[in-house]
């Protein structure tokens, strides 16, 4: 039997979002911690998202999350990694300020995402930098 895998994608929703419509990642459970977060608050959809992988992990069912680091998934729920043997992968996006802000432009004006404007797009270039993951691809 396979190894099953867990993929974090760090720093692009876009990347999230092209992969959920691909028809051979139909066999993958995408869970969407940013939208977690949003909908439920920082504190709750962090316990869902733990909740979630419980459930699912004895399946072996190969899972990407959006937006989680790995040492947080290890602190919370590592014995479930290692029950049943979990490889994890992280792949750390990066985007310049000026090209994130140009989509937030775009992406306001098809009315689905709120429009954050340059000083809360540097904020959370600053947050990305600081979180960065140098071990992931």
């Amino acid at each position: 039997m396979k190894q099953p895998k867990l993929v974090i994608l760090r720093g692009k929703s876009t990347a999230y979002a092209m992969l959920k419509k691909r028809k051979v990642m139909k066999c993958w459970l995408f869970v969407d911690h940013a939208n977690l977060k949003t909908n439920l608050g920082k504190d709750l959809g962090k316990k869902s998202l733990f909740a979630v992988l419980k459930v699912v992990m004895p399946s072996k069912k190969d899972i990407i999350i959006e937006e989680m680091s790995e040492e947080t998934l290890r602190k919370y729920i590592n014995q479930y990694i290692k029950k049943y043997n979990y490889k994890i992968v992280v792949f750390q996006f990066t985007v310049r300020t000026k090209t994130a802000y140009k989509r937030d432009v775009k992406r306001a004006e098809d009315k689905w995402h709120p429009f954050m404007g340059k000083k809360k797009i540097k904020e959370m270039h600053k947050m990305h930098d600081e979180r960065f993951d140098k071990k992931a691809f």
